[in-house]
């Protein structure tokens, strides 16, 4: 059973297009033992604020959960952007990615 991760296009209320969706990264180095993932979401809050929520950790442990609270949705959105680029230079790929090479 194949997952299969399809991100949806998220148009922010300023108006950009965004490839935005909960994504799911993963970083395998078998000769360090290490195993580990990275997973984040931009959610609203109840009063008008924006969250982006990050979850890290090894695989098959419980992760470490972080919540970021923004002023505005594209605050949040320009954070969640900006940490998916250093955790792709760090080595991580999106699960998507990894599925679709295999």
């Amino acid at each position: 059973m194949a997952l299969k991760h399809k991100p949806s296009l998220y148009t922010c209320r300023a108006g950009a297009d965004i490839n935005m969706s909960h994504i799911y990264l993963v970083r395998h180095e078998p000769d360090r033992n290490l195993h580990r993932f990275y997973q984040m979401f931009v959610t609203p809050g109840i009063f008008e604020e924006w969250s982006l929520i990050r979850e890290w950790g090894r695989i098959g442990s419980p992760g470490t959960v972080r919540k970021d609270w923004y002023e505005t949705e594209a605050s949040a959105i320009e954070a969640y952007n900006k940490l998916y680029k250093i955790k792709l230079k760090k080595g991580y790929e999106s699960l998507s990615q990894k599925i679709n090479n295999e």
